[in-house]
Parts: structure tokens; C-alpha cells; sequence
């Protein structure tokens, strides 16, 4: 919990190796498929690279805030709390 400040892409160029361990297990042979054809698939991918992490008491609560305010009605706040 807290703050992440990341760079997101479609791209696996800059993927490190862990991100494209699960890419390959989630979606078997799809390096082979040309990016052409991706784009009619509907079948995105997206890679992370983080830039900064904010973990102190003043990121995790507004985390936890915002938490209870998108999932409360949902029925989720005993897991959250």
C-alpha cells in the first residue's frame, strides 16, 4: 500500500525479466504473433517501470481512504479493515 509513480507501456522491449516470465505463462506464444495482428485481438499487454514509492503512514492511509470509498458500497470494507 501507498503511492507508486510508474511508466506504463504496450511494449515488452523494456520488460525485465520477471514481468516477462508471467507475460510468457499468461499468454503463451503471443511474442509470436505480430503486433499487427495484436491490435485486431483486443489482447493488450502492459509493462511497468517504476520511477518512486511512497510507503510512510501518510500515503497508506490516503490509500486506505480511498480504498473504503470505491469498495465500501461493494460489500468489501471488512476486508479493507
Amino acid at each position: 500500500m501507498g503511492e507508486f509513480i510508474v511508466d506504463t507501456s504496450t511494449s515488452f522491449e523494456d520488460a525485465d525479466d520477471l514481468q516477462l516470465h508471467y507475460f510468457r505463462l499468461i499468454s503463451p506464444g503471443v511474442e509470436d504473433r505480430s503486433k499487427f495482428l495484436g491490435l485486431f485481438s483486443g489482447d493488450y499487454h502492459y509493462t511497468g517501470t517504476l520511477h518512486k514509492v511512497n510507503q510512510d503512514e501518510e500515503a497508506r492511509e490516503r490509500f486506505l481512504a480511498k480504498t473504503r470509498e470505491n469498495l465500501g458500497e461493494a460489500g468489501w470494507l471488512a476486508e479493507v479493515d
